[in-house]
């Protein structure tokens, strides 16, 4: 399927149009998400472990 992001990304359609900035806000947003740093940097905390 893809993402549902109107005509120009989805089924028919591939990120080609976009500009290369967008693709390296969308590929570290994918990175993120998909590693889950948000999480890891939360373990990392010194005030996470304190409390």
């Amino acid at each position: 399927m893809g993402p549902g992001l109107g005509d120009t990304i989805g089924p028919a359609g591939n990120f080609q149009p976009l500009p290369d900035a967008a693709k390296w806000v969308l590929m570290m947003a994918m990175l993120l998400g998909r590693l889950e740093l948000l999480s890891v940097f939360v373990m990392f905390s010194p005030q996470f472990w304190r409390n």
